[in-house]
């Protein structure tokens, strides 16, 4: 991290750069802004002591405006020049999202209208023109993929200089409308947040082996569906960590597929820790059990988190940011026939990550410890994984993918702090999923299609572990 001399000098840079009357080189790029927002939140997370009078306001960088821009609007005589650069996706729905209370295709909206010629003048600003930029642009057009290109979503295909020149007209007007208290949406991020700059590795295969559940075996595929055997070792669920580790490790959410184990046959399932109220326990599992078809909501879900960026996790405000949840986070009420609610709560949160934002950062769909979790023990992310830790640095919270013959995520936490996490509640693990066949029979037999309906596709799986007193 290096001295703590060295903190602030990059802290106070940051603020004579960009902060204040006196920046040396203000930008009102929204991008630009959210990394360096990101390093003076981190900053004030871990070295407190590094910041500098002036860099935070009100628990923000107080960025100076950037450089003014000519607007360019429709009726100016170079307004058809620069239209060419702006497709309608892009200047309907991209530009379109800073927009509030605009409906789709409104062109005549004014706040799109300023965004728009916003727009034109930094791409003319930049130096697009037709006649040196326009058949490069086309060519690129051409020999990339257009249906994805001029899309709304960033793709692997290059992109026009005219799209480029675009894209910075969009962030900068982005910063212009937050620094007026304008940007819509106002309690999340914009989807457009490209580059991850903490650039993490997609998590590592799981250290077990488990048995195929797909298997081949009864050889009668109407059998199969309604009886073949899914085995759930104990040491998937707890299990002693690798030499030289000397932790226990309790797996607390994840997803598997069978991939590729048996020709024509596919099997999925869930795993949810719940924690529940020791005298909830009998309860919750009976309940598990006589669920025809348990389905996913069930039991409370982790929530999803797009565009965090994984070296914010779980110390950024915006992490698991309650504005953008209407119901808890990760608490809930398993309901039962006849009888009062069963309180539970789960320990897992998805890093949901979308590939397209940029082809350097293709670690998404993860799992995490719950930002309770991870707040109630002061758990540290780790560099480039999704891995956590303690403050002294011992392991805490391992995040993977699935073992090898199968697809999916895995997390596991460590026992001894779950134990204290729990406080003197159970935890019962639920695992449950179907057996299908692939690809699926089109039109399906009858006997399937009775199959399906009485929900004999379904396995399931129920165990649970106190702690003692």
């Amino acid at each position: 991290m290096g001295s703590p001399v060295r903190k602030l000098w990059s802290t106070s840079g940051l603020r004579d750069t960009f902060a204040g009357d006196a920046a040396a080189r203000p930008t009102s790029h929204w991008l630009t802004r959210l990394y360096i927002q990101g390093t003076a939140a981190l900053a004030c997370a871990y070295y407190p002591e590094t910041i500098p009078e002036g860099l935070i306001s009100e628990g923000r960088v107080p960025f100076a405006a950037g450089p003014a821009i000519d607007p360019i609007p429709q009726t100016d005589p170079r307004a058809a020049e620069c239209n060419q650069t702006l497709h309608i996706d892009f200047e309907n729905y991209t530009l379109g999202r800073l927009v509030e209370d605009r409906q789709n295709y409104d062109m005549e909206h004014p706040g799109h209208q300023q965004v728009v010629a916003h727009v034109r003048g930094t791409v003319w600003e930049l130096g697009w023109r037709k006649e040196t930029f326009g058949p490069i642009d086309d060519e690129i057009q051409r020999a990339g993929r257009p249906w994805l290109s001029d899309s709304t979503e960033r793709s692997t295909a290059t992109e026009r200089y005219g799209k480029k020149y675009g894209w910075v007209g969009y962030y900068t007007a982005a910063g212009q409308l937050d620094d007026r208290g304008e940007l819509t949406p106002r309690s999340e991020r914009l989807a457009d947040v490209d580059i991850d700059p903490s650039f993490p590795d997609p998590p590592e295969p799981a250290p077990i082996q488990l048995p195929d559940w797909a298997r081949p075996t009864p050889a009668d595929t109407k059998r199969w569906i309604r009886q073949g055997i899914v085995k759930v070792p104990d040491d998937l669920l707890y299990r002693a960590g690798a030499p030289p580790d000397p932790h226990r490790w309790a797996a607390v959410y994840g997803y598997l597929e069978a991939a590729n184990q048996a020709p024509g046959r596919r099997v999925w399932g869930f795993l949810t820790a719940v924690l529940v109220a020791d005298q909830d326990a009998d309860r919750l599992e009976t309940a598990l059990r006589q669920r025809s078809y348990p389905s996913r909501r069930l039991l409370p879900e982790p929530p999803e988190d797009h565009y965090t960026f994984a070296g914010e996790i779980p110390w950024h405000p915006h992490f698991a940011h309650h504005d953008e949840y209407d119901e808890p986070f990760y608490s809930g009420q398993v309901h039962v026939d006849g009888e009062p609610p069963i309180d539970g709560e789960i320990l897992a949160h998805w890093f949901g990550w979308e590939s397209y934002h940029s082809p350097l950062n293709q670690a998404g769909n993860t799992l995490v410890p719950s930002r309770d979790f991870s707040d109630a023990l002061q758990l540290r992310g780790l560099p480039q994984v999704f891995h956590q830790a303690e403050p002294d640095g011992s392991p805490a919270a391992l995040s993977y993918a699935a073992p090898p013959r199968f697809n999916g995520k895995l997390l596991y936490l460590r026992e001894d702090l779950l134990a204290r996490y729990a406080q003197g509640r159970t935890l019962i693990w639920f695992l449950w999923g179907e057996r299908q066949l692939r690809p699926y029979p089109s039109p399906a037999p009858q006997w399937l299609v009775h199959a399906q309906r009485s929900d004999a596709e379904v396995w399931r799986h129920i165990a649970r572990h106190q702690w003692s007193q």
